[in-house]
Parts: C-alpha cells; sequence; structure tokens
C-alpha cells in the first residue's frame, strides 16, 4: 500500500507538468497572434487604442486612417524626420529633462500667442479636404 502512494503521487504530478507545458505553450504562441493583430495598422503594440474599442466604429476610423497614411506623400519624409528627431532629442531629454520640458512650455506659449490656427481660412480647409477625399481608400472587409 506504501508502494502505491508515491507511485499515484508521480503520475499525478506528471499530468499536472504536462497540463502546465500545454497550457505554457498555448499562453506563448497565443502572444504573437495578438501583437500581430496589434500590428496590422502599423502602430506599436501599447499605444493606447484599447480603451476606444468599445466605441463602435473605431476600428473602420482606425483602419481608414491607416490606409490613408500608408499612401500619403509625406509618409516617409515624416518618418524620416521623427527618427532624426528621436536621436537628436532623447539624449537632450535624458540629459536636461527640465530643460525639455521649459522648451516645450515655450514653444506651446509662442504657439498660443502667435495664434496660427487664424491662416486655415474656410476657402483652404475645403481645398484641403476635397483633396484627402479625392481618393478614398479601397476598404477591405474582413469576414
Amino acid at each position: 500500500m506504501t508502494g502505491a502512494l508515491p507511485a499515484q503521487a508521480a503520475s499525478g504530478a506528471c499530468e499536472r507538468l504536462a497540463l502546465s507545458r500545454q497550457r505554457l505553450q498555448l499562453a506563448l504562441l497565443a502572444q504573437p497572434a495578438a501583437a500581430a493583430a496589434k500590428d496590422k495598422l502599423g502602430l506599436p503594440p501599447a499605444d493606447g487604442r484599447d480603451g476606444f474599442k468599445s466605441i463602435p466604429g473605431f476600428g473602420l476610423v482606425m483602419e481608414l486612417a491607416a490606409l490613408w497614411w500608408a499612401r500619403h506623400p509625406y509618409r516617409l519624409v515624416a518618418s524620416v524626420v521623427s527618427d532624426v528627431a528621436k536621436a537628436a532629442v532623447l539624449p537632450t531629454a535624458q540629459r536636461h529633462p527640465l530643460g525639455l520640458v521649459s522648451g516645450a512650455f515655450l514653444v506651446g506659449g509662442l504657439l498660443g500667442w502667435s495664434r496660427p490656427w487664424r491662416l486655415l481660412t474656410p476657402t483652404l480647409l475645403a481645398a484641403l479636404l476635397t483633396r484627402a477625399v479625392a481618393a478614398p481608400p479601397a476598404l477591405k472587409v474582413d469576414p
């Protein structure tokens, strides 16, 4: 009777180990699929869009925006400028974070004081809107 007890315990431990391995494999295989779904729009996985998923139509709007941006003529220029700005600002931000915040405060104050949005007339906005909507991107529908 004492010999049967360790054999049952070993059998139960092997079953628990196999179950644990199976769960671990499922969890590891599910992570890349979830990350790929989030990266479908070309955005980083943790970009804060998760809270907006409950809003009806948000996914459609984000997909339209991603398709529009994918064929935008200035996408490459914006990407290069973004990389250069990160390379230039990141060391400064690490060494002098308070100076960076002060500079942002000054730039924001200068923009508020100069009010450049006054230059956007209704005619200009209409022209920009018609150009942006002139060739809407092809919409793919996932089943």
